[in-house]
């Protein structure tokens, strides 16, 4: 049988290591975002207001502040009573 520790695991399912804090990571993308947090970089700009961040991801949630979208659940539907009841005790 083979035996491992949990380091030799953990090492094995995140080789990717950040180089100044030792952090593993599964995929080296993630690696990369991750390095932004100790370099300050934030190249994501949004064109609206100017702020800025370290994931893509960040700046599209920030742009809805100014489209007014807001995430959440879809709105209430009156046309189906049942879809309806389930939508207000949250079973959809």
């Amino acid at each position: 049988l083979l035996s491992s520790t949990s380091s030799q695991r953990s090492s094995l399912m995140r080789p990717y290591r950040c180089a100044d804090c030792n952090k593993g990571f599964a995929q080296i993308a993630h690696l990369r975002i991750h390095q932004r947090t100790h370099s300050g970089e934030r190249p994501y700009c949004c064109i609206s207001c100017g702020k800025s961040f370290a994931e893509n991801s960040k700046l599209r949630i920030h742009q809805r502040t100014h489209t007014g979208e807001r995430p959440g659940p879809e709105p209430l539907t009156v046309s189906c009573p049942t879809r309806l009841t389930h939508q207000l005790t949250g079973l959809v």
